[in-house]
């Protein structure tokens, strides 16, 4: 999957379409600039695993996979999140998971890490193969490799399930763009392209981008061919009848709304302002005018239908970064098109417009040599201002290792042996599954070591008051979440509330709770969810202090009023 392409040119013949016989010369790399993108590929991995702070411990969807126990077997296969079937990172995350447990995040991390290394490396490799010349091809590739807009993408292991679903796509393109009719090395490629789709729904938007590559390099039955990882997602998302996956179609002029937008946010990223969002639509521009429009290069002065031939590969990549905003559109809240500044999905969009703005910028040096010095300058401030932006990366509102101490902490206290095994321990939409069932294995398997330095009793209040309320929060049904209990009697906070096993409250967060045990206070405990929760209290007697800005009602049981 390299830009060479010695070898794997179409048979010579009269049967060779002119367009295509146009294109076979093109995306012979140099070694030299493959070495050099090597080297910088290694430094960039070095770099975003030892200084950059980011996530230093699990995070946000992580939890889907971690706590999903046992991650493997029977209908754990099927298992999907938010649409995406997650296979090939369930597999890689239940590996590490059997060797260290949650006691080390660096494997994690690395996965992560090299996951994107590789999107950065096909990526260039797709870039030469698609007819820029190998030194710009690496030029464009680096402020991919510290794309600080894309942070999470670039750090969080569950999001393996994008950067692998992107290099498996990059690869398929690889392997099936070269010219000529259907052969052997066919098989490998949809092969490919298949395993992508075991990763997440990019498969789609990035069979697309092979399905166009194709089709104007190869033909229609090529084409058609290679669509099938598209088929096998579709038929594993009927089989997993995802309840994700239940959006409504928005308006046309909401579609092209997303389209527009997600341009903007990728050229947004990469250029970190406005200013620099508009110099990349500007060389999206130039390509499509040096491709399509009267204007060309010296030297490639050939018809608009061989020039599009040639530039299919990045032109296509581009097709795919449009229609992966434009699969988000349907399940987007209120079909709002600001979800696609959403850090995870600006990776995605800005990485596949990287190719057809590198071609405008390849194109214009070709044309007035003098803009060559000024794209190297573009490309050293986007890297300059990716890495400042990496620099800066905050999970916020998640705390990971603050998380660590709790857990850690939980794994130790007498209070787990008593709490239900579906209590939540963090009372928030970040923590999915993380229960106090998930606790009771890494306490049993000793896949979280006991906390360092001493447990404040301030702390192991904090931990029992999360193990002793079971926090449930309301089903969401189409159109808002479902309605709340009518006959709950509203508590006014602050207050103080006594309360017993089988008390019943609602609520709606924030709320910030603390425990007294004795002479003793809890840290306090946050509410997160912003949506009704049911919480019932599932310990022995214990004198809870709640504080707003939330609300939050009796549902039934024994709240004898303020505690003493």
């Amino acid at each position: 999957m390299t830009g060479d392409r010695s070898g794997d040119h179409a048979p010579d013949g009269p049967t060779t379409e002119p367009a295509t016989a146009a294109c076979s010369g093109t995306g012979v790399d140099l070694p030299a600039a493959r070495r050099c993108a090597l080297a910088l590929t290694v430094m960039g991995a070095v770099y975003l695993m030892v200084f950059v702070p980011g996530v230093r411990w699990f995070a946000g969807d992580d939890w889907f996979l971690l706590a999903d126990q046992p991650m493997v077997g029977g209908a754990a296969f099927l298992k999907g999140i938010n649409g995406h079937w997650i296979l090939l990172p369930r597999l890689a995350f239940a590996a590490l998971w059997s060797v260290s447990g949650l006691n080390s995040y660096w494997q994690f991390k690395a996965l992560a890490v090299a996951g994107h290394c590789l999107v950065v490396l096909l990526l260039r490799a797709v870039m030469v193969r698609g007819g820029i010349r190998p030194w710009s091809a690496t030029a464009a590739m680096v402020p991919v490799l510290v794309l600080g807009a894309g942070w999470e993408t670039i750090l969080w292991p569950i999001q393996t399930a994008f950067t692998w679903g992107i290099a498996l796509g990059l690869g398929h393109l690889l392997l099936a763009e070269a010219p000529g009719a259907l052969r052997r090395r066919d098989v490998p490629a949809v092969m490919v392209g298949v395993l992508g789709a075991l990763c997440s729904g990019l498969v789609l938007p990035m069979t697309v981008a092979v399905v166009v590559a194709v089709w104007l390099r190869r033909g229609v039955l090529p084409a058609v061919v290679h669509s099938i990882p598209a088929l096998a997602f579709a038929v594993n998302l009927l089989l997993r009848d995802d309840s994700a996956m239940t959006g409504t179609m928005p308006s046309l002029t909401s579609l092209v709304t997303f389209a527009v937008e997600g341009l903007r946010a990728a050229g947004t990223a990469l250029g970190h302002g406005l200013l620099g969002a508009l110099v990349a639509i500007l060389l999206i521009g130039v390509a499509l005018l040096a491709v399509s429009g009267p204007w060309s290069p010296p030297g490639q002065a050939d018809p608009p239908r061989e020039r599009l031939v040639r530039s299919a590969v990045p032109l296509s990549l581009l097709v795919a970064s449009v229609g992966f905003n434009l699969l988000i559109a349907p399940n987007a809240p209120g079909h709002d098109p600001s979800v696609v500044w959403s850090i995870r999905y600006v990776y995605v969009g800005a990485v596949l417009a990287v190719p057809t703005i590198a071609l405008g910028a390849d194109q214009l040096s070709r044309r007035l040599p003098a803009a060559a010095p000024v794209a190297v300058a573009l490309a050293v401030l986007s890297t300059v201002g990716g890495i400042a932006a990496l620099r800066g990366a905050d999970p916020s509102p998640m705390v990971p290792e603050r998380d660590h101490r709790i857990l850690s902490v939980a794994v130790t206290s007498p209070a787990l042996d008593d709490a239900p095994a579906d209590a939540d321990v963090f009372f928030d939409p970040f923590h999915l599954g993380v229960d106090a069932g998930f606790v009771r294995i890494l306490r049993h398997q000793a896949k979280l070591a006991p906390p360092e330095g001493p447990v404040s009793p301030a702390e192991a209040a904090a931990v029992r008051l999360r193990l002793g309320l079971n926090v449930v929060p309301s089903d969401l049904v189409p159109g808002g979440e479902a309605p709340g209990d009518s006959g709950c009697e509203p508590i006014e906070l602050p207050a103080r509330l006594s309360l017993a096993r089988g008390d019943r409250l609602s609520g709606v967060g924030p709320l910030s709770m603390a425990m007294e045990v004795g002479d003793v206070v809890s840290d306090q405990v946050p509410m997160e969810w912003t949506r009704s929760v049911t919480i019932t209290v599932v310990a022995p007697a214990m004198i809870v202090d709640v504080s707003g800005p939330g609300s939050l009602c009796h549902l039934d049981g024994n709240h004898g009023g303020p505690g003493s």
